[in-house]
């Protein structure tokens, strides 16, 4: 079994839900020193109002910042090819 279809299966059999974008970026639940990498789809994230991240942490900042570098048109067919793989 793939991580996308354990990651699939996970979900739906224990939350019924179904997971649209499996290959989409997830939220660490955890830190990276933690014994167990807990992650989570994006898609299953619900942000509360009010709740903002005020400092970013230094672990995903070069990212972050690679991926607002990224011209809008070309990180719209990057995010169209990964869903569609």
């Amino acid at each position: 079994m793939t991580r996308l279809n354990f990651l699939q299966n996970h979900f739906y059999s224990t939350y019924n839900r179904r997971i649209q974008f499996p290959r989409i970026i997830g939220v660490r639940l955890s830190t990276k020193q933690s014994e167990w990498q807990d992650v989570v789809p994006v898609e299953v994230c619900q942000i509360e109002r009010g709740q903002i991240c005020k400092k970013i942490p230094d672990e995903v900042r070069a990212d972050m910042v690679k991926f607002s570098v990224v011209k809008p048109e070309l990180r719209k067919r990057k995010i169209l090819d990964e869903v569609s793989t």
